[in-house]
């Protein structure tokens, strides 16, 4: 006699995935990526010095052993695509691009902004960018919460996705929207000002580097430092 494997509740696969979501906002990759895409991309408010720092980390991220492990899996997927359905041509080299690998990052992040509920997000900034206080109201809180439940219960009545946005309050859903939206600029804004702050001084500590380096060679000077 085989012992019949226990199905999830549906609490412990809500709780499940929103672990799973949790985890994609603290994966330090991806937090990197934001980081520095940020940096890069919004150089009119991080400055000249902020880009700087922003493309030198996202070209080390991109480096990385995790990148690696992402074109890995990516190419393992476009050749499983490429035998299941018989094309005769390879996938473009070099495969994936930064562009994709940037793109798949910033989009798992966008969904689990989006999928979180508010109290787990507000949680999030309290550890993480806790000069944020984005004051989200209990009873929108207990909206979203109301809302998924309706949502469920009209997909099970098998109710059109118009009929069922017609069912939900339009302040409600706008407020809801907005603090999603403020969620990831201040999670975006968290992760760009910890790259700069980690690596504020890179550049003089090279240049010091090289000054030190240089002196020592002209004076005959041995580094007696052990090397790690």
């Amino acid at each position: 006699m085989t012992d019949e494997k226990k199905q999830p509740t549906r609490e412990e696969q809500r709780k499940d995935m929103i672990n799973s979501l949790e985890s994609n906002l603290k994966n330090d990759f991806y937090t990197n990526i934001l980081g520095s895409n940020t940096l890069r991309n919004e150089d009119a408010f991080y400055g000249a010095f902020g880009k700087q720092v922003g493309e030198g980390q996202y070209s080390a991220s991109m480096k990385s052993e995790y990148a690696s492990k992402l074109y890995q899996e990516t190419m393992e997927g476009e050749e499983k695509a490429r035998e299941n359905l018989g094309i005769a041509d390879l996938p473009d080299v070099p495969y994936p691009t930064n562009y994709q690998i940037t793109k798949y990052v910033l989009s798992i992040l966008n969904e689990s902004v989006n999928g979180l509920p508010l109290g787990n997000l507000e949680q999030i900034l309290g550890k993480t960018a806790k000069g944020a206080k984005l004051e989200i109201p209990d009873a929108l809180k207990e909206y979203e919460i109301q809302r998924e439940e309706l949502i469920e219960k009209a997909h099970e009545e098998g109710k059109k996705p118009q009929e069922i946005a017609g069912m939900l309050d339009k302040d409600s859903e706008g407020a809801l929207q907005m603090y999603k939206h403020l969620v990831y600029e201040a999670l975006k804004r968290n992760a760009a000002s910890k790259l700069l702050e980690d690596h504020r001084y890179d550049d003089i500590n090279a240049q010091a580097k090289k000054v030190s380096e240089a002196f020592k060679a002209k004076k005959g000077i041995k580094d007696t430092k052990e090397k790690d």
